[in-house]
C-alpha cells in the first residue's frame, strides 16, 4: 500500500524546497517507486528537481471539455481523458512527475474531476511512495486527490504568522473532513542566516498549535544557490546539514 505525503503551508515557506529534498532522499535511498504531484499551480516542483515544460493535467482537461462534442458517441469520454493523463507522467529513474497545473476556468468540471480523482487513486497504487506538494490550504487535495494522507507536513518560518498559517491548515484539514494519519510541522529557515527562534512569542505560538516540530531545515548556501541559478536538487552534495535533517525526517515519517 502506498505512504502519502502531503506537504502544506503559507505561500513563501519553502515547502516545495521541503518536498522536493524529500524525494531526493526518498529516490537515493532507494524507497522507490515514488509519485511526485506538483498540485501548486505555480508548477514548480519538477523545476527543482530537473523536470522542465511538463505538461499539465489542468491543460488536459481544458482540452477534454474543448473536444467534448467532437468525441463520437462510440467513444469513452472517460477512456480518453484517462488516456490523456497517462500521457503527461513524467518517467524518472525512480521516480515520476504528475503535474496539476491551472486550476479549474468557467464551466463544469464535475465530470473531469471524477475521473481525475478515480485515475489518481488507481495510479497511486502502483508507487512506494506518493508525495504531494499542495498549494495554500487544502481544497486542491479534498478536489483532486483520495482526499486523505498518511503524513501532512506542514512548513513553517519562525515566525508568528507562519506558525498561526498551520494552525489554519489543521483546521481546514478538519473542516474538509480529510483524512489525516498524523501532522508535523517543519520549521525552514530558508534564507536565513540563523536559526534562532527561541524567543517566547514564537515558542508560545508553536505549543498553542499542538503541532510537534518533526524536522528544523537550517540555511544551506548551497541549497540558496541552487534555487537561484536552477540547479537540480540531485546534482546536491549529500554532506548538506539539510539533506541530513530531512534523511532524519523521513526515519520519522516512513
Amino acid at each position: 500500500m502506498s505512504k502519502i505525503i502531503a506537504f502544506a503551508g503559507k505561500g513563501g515557506t519553502g515547502k516545495t524546497t521541503v518536498a522536493a529534498l524529500t524525494i531526493r532522499s526518498l529516490v537515493l535511498q532507494c524507497k522507490t517507486p515514488i509519485l511526485a504531484v506538483d498540485a501548486d499551480p505555480n508548477s514548480c516542483l519538477g523545476e527543482v528537481l530537473g523536470v522542465r515544460n511538463a505538461n499539465t493535467i489542468g491543460n488536459s482537461r481544458e482540452k477534454l471539455l474543448n473536444l467534448k462534442n467532437e468525441i463520437s458517441a462510440g467513444m469513452s469520454k472517460e477512456n480518453v481523458f484517462t488516456s490523456m493523463l497517462n500521457e503527461i507522467i513524467v518517467e524518472n529513474k525512480g521516480w515520476d512527475l504528475l503535474v496539476m497545473g491551472r486550476p479549474e476556468g468557467p464551466g463544469c468540471y464535475c465530470f473531469a474531476n471524477n475521473v481525475l480523482r478515480k485515475f489518481l487513486e488507481n495510479l497511486s497504487k502502483n508507487y512506494r511512495y506518493v508525495v504531494i506538494d499542495n498549494e495554500a490550504g487544502m481544497e486542491h487535495l479534498s478536489r483532486h486527490n483520495t482526499g486523505h494522507a498518511d503524513w501532512l507536513i506542514i512548513v513553517v518560518e519562525p515566525n508568528a504568522s507562519s506558525i498561526r498559517a498551520a494552525d489554519r491548515i489543521k483546521i481546514l484539514t478538519e473542516e474538509l473532513n480529510l483524512s489525516i494519519g498524523r501532522i508535523g510541522l517543519v520549521m525552514n529557515y530558508g534564507t536565513r542566516k540563523n536559526s534562532d527562534y527561541e524567543n517566547f512569542e514564537i515558542k508560545k505560538e508553536i505549543e498553542k498549535i499542538g503541532i510537534e516540530i518533526i524536522a528544523e531545515i537550517p540555511y544551506e548556501e548551497k541549497l540558496h544557490l541552487a534555487e537561484i541559478s536552477g540547479k537540480s536538487f540531485f546534482e546536491l552534495e549529500n554532506d548538506l546539514q539539510a539533506i541530513k535533517k530531512i534523511e532524519k525526517m523521513i526515519e520519522i515519517i516512513s
